[in-house]
């Protein structure tokens, strides 16, 4: 039985005065430790607990108790190649976020931010996105109503990389739809034998889509690295 069911009575309290006394260890004790351990407290933590040994008994109960020096050692193993496992993620998801700045030319920037915790939400990410594969500007999408603020959008480009790699993927949408667009201007255009007048027409809406396709590209700043 855990020790959390009910019917299960708890450990008997510590006793912290000072003077010598009989050891308080217990191997249920020792698993409840362990228990609080893997699920990530913290030595601190679970000596704060008045029903917990303090640190300094911690500390001998490893070295008189072999069964509980064995099962702390596969917890501080276990966690130690977590927090590896962790770490190279981070470093992976910072490489891939050095990658799509350096494609979108922006210099690169700081992954964390003091004050007020970040507005950034998936499911508003995603809807904001589709919104921008369509070609619309910016701060056009921005004014309306359901979507987030032009100074929330910029703050996201700085510290989400999975927004970033979005709005990229969007602008590449909708600059290969503008480019689709002057095929089909230029396909309409050569049919035939074009007047003067439809000619000069189709190159001012060839120019006008390629305006498009610059005002959305991407910005790039110069010396930024």
């Amino acid at each position: 039985m855990r020790d959390d069911e009910p019917g299960q009575t708890p450990p008997p309290a510590m006793d912290h005065t000072g003077g010598w006394k009989e050891s308080q260890y217990t191997p249920r004790l020792g698993g409840l430790i362990l228990a609080r351990l893997e699920l990530g407290h913290t030595i601190k933590q679970i000596c704060a607990d008045p029903d917990m040994p303090s640190p300094a008994t911690l500390h001998r109960w490893r070295h008189m108790h072999p069964d509980f020096w064995a099962g702390y050692e596969r917890m501080a193993a276990a966690r130690a190649a977590w927090r590896q496992q962790w770490a190279k993620q981070q470093r992976e998801a910072k490489r891939e976020w050095a990658l799509m700045e350096a494609k979108i030319g922006r210099r690169r920037t700081r992954t964390w931010v003091a004050g007020q915790k970040s507005t950034y939400d998936w499911g508003w990410a995603l809807a904001f996105c589709k919104r921008v594969a369509t070609g619309k500007a910016v701060y056009r999408i921005c004014r309306e109503p359901a979507m987030p603020s032009q100074k929330a959008v910029y703050g996201w480009l700085k510290r989400e990389p999975e927004f970033v790699a979005m709005y990229v993927a969007a602008k590449d949408r909708a600059i290969a739809n503008l480019r689709l667009d002057v095929l089909m201007v230029v396909d309409e255009t050569i049919d035939g034998v074009p007047s003067r007048a439809a000619f000069r027409g189709a190159q001012a809406r060839v120019a006008r889509l390629e305006g498009r396709m610059g005002r959305i590209r991407p910005k790039t700043y110069r010396g930024a690295g």
